[in-house]
């Protein structure tokens, strides 16, 4: 998660309040992971095209890829690779768990104390 966007005030204090209390109980609550990219990294693997990458008990990965005005899937094998590759790389690119928690407590601190 972009630390930016935990910064951006969208829908009043309240709602942003509520949203990172939200992200601070996901992020002590397996099988749920949360890692922040820190705002010092100016652009990373999925800075400009969300995507996610979907696995199935039966056939194979896909991609999801956000757009406007919708999103589109990807199933060819090497744009799958390409994207499990820049997943990783996104995950090396974020602060570890046990950094990440601490940025949410922080500014829920500095924002509504």
């Amino acid at each position: 998660m972009d630390e930016g966007v935990l910064r951006r005030p969208v829908g009043g204090k309240a709602v942003m309040k509520a949203q990172l209390e939200q992200l601070r109980v996901l992020a002590d609550s397996p099988p749920h992971v949360l890692q922040i990219i820190p705002r010092t990294i100016a652009a990373y693997p999925g800075s400009g095209s969300p995507f996610g990458l979907l696995s199935f008990s039966e056939g194979s990965d896909v991609v999801h890829v956000d757009g406007f005005p919708k999103g589109y899937l990807l199933a060819e094998t090497a744009d799958v690779s390409t994207a499990a590759d820049a997943y990783d790389l996104l995950k090396a690119s974020a602060l570890p768990l046990d950094e990440s928690a601490p940025v949410i407590d922080s500014l829920l601190k500095e924002c509504f104390s």
